[in-house]
Parts: C-alpha cells; sequence; structure tokens
C-alpha cells in the first residue's frame, strides 16, 4: 500500500507482507 512511497524498505515491506501471506495460504 504505501511500499511506492518507500522503495527502501520494499523488500522488508514484501518479507513482512510474504510471512503472514504463506500462513493464510496455507
Amino acid at each position: 500500500m504505501g511500499y511506492i512511497l518507500v522503495p527502501k524498505n520494499s523488500y522488508i515491506y514484501r518479507i513482512l507482507l510474504s510471512i503472514p501471506t504463506e500462513f493464510i495460504v496455507t
């Protein structure tokens, strides 16, 4: 949602979102 405004922390955002996303998918 705000990853575009924070490209430097975009990878951090994706990791944080990837963790809960995997739990939901699993």
